[in-house]
């Protein structure tokens, strides 16, 4: 596979996020926190539910840390009674330490392993299949530019902050709704390949939802998340959302 996708000075650095919201510990009360499982490194939270909860799937950036993103997008999913699960890359598969960076790794790549994981925890938890969802900053973004469009069976909708990588030319088997939040000044939209993904879905039919904040770099527009909101109105948006039979 070609490499396309070779911005490693945009990794994510953690003292620059540090605006951040802290994961709840195991202890707290309301949804729990369960760490280092089904793979190492791995983060899930959820709340006990008699009923089935939707699923998001969050993928960190090249700072390769799960926590950071788990810890935006915990308090939104717990706020939706949403399972959330943020894998962490697999460094002894010789992931390293970037999503996209696997995939571009050649033999080393296994494309069925986040779907093993994922078998894992629907196993575990009552999950609404129809209502799986799937989303990444940075880098893991990037990742989505794969991984969402040749997946598109499994995920109601996709989420694209700050990346997004045309790996993918032709249309993916069902339909995708996509949302792309992206940063006006962030060398990643500016270098169009985020909106190439953009454009592939919505000539294939699927809904797309852009917004660029203006003036934010590649760390502010991660940060809109938080600061702007962001992350509490994609979630209504990808509720909207279910795979129909």
């Amino acid at each position: 596979m070609a490499t396309i996708r070779d911005l490693r000075s945009l990794a994510i650095p953690l003292a620059a996020l540090s605006l951040l919201v802290s994961l709840p510990s195991a202890n707290a009360a309301g949804p729990r926190i369960v760490r280092d499982w089904p793979c190492s490194g791995c983060l899930v939270q959820a709340a006990p539910s008699a009923k089935a909860q939707p699923l998001l799937v969050v993928l960190h950036g090249d700072e390769g840390d799960p926590a950071l993103i788990a810890a935006i997008w915990g308090p939104i999913a717990a706020a939706h009674h949403m399972v959330l699960f943020a894998p962490k890359c697999p460094i002894a598969l010789g992931c390293p330490g970037s999503w996209w960076g696997w995939l571009q790794s050649g033999p080393a790549y296994d494309d069925s392993w986040l779907g093993t994981q994922l078998a894992q925890v629907t196993a575990r938890y009552r999950v609404d299949r129809t209502r799986e969802y799937i989303a990444g900053w940075s880098g893991g973004a990037d990742y989505l530019g794969w991984y969402a469009l040749r997946h598109a069976d499994r995920f109601a909708a996709a989420v694209f902050v700050a990346g997004g990588v045309p790996y993918v030319q032709s249309c993916p088997v069902r339909k995708l709704p996509a949302f792309f939040l992206l940063g006006g000044a962030d060398p990643r939209y500016l270098s169009g390949q985020p909106g190439q993904v953009q454009h592939v879905l919505a000539s294939c039919g699927s809904q797309t939802k852009v917004v660029v904040v203006p003036g934010a770099g590649h760390q502010a527009s991660i940060q809109a998340l938080q600061s702007r909101g962001y992350a509490a109105r994609i979630a209504t948006w990808l509720l909207a959302h279910r795979i129909r039979s």
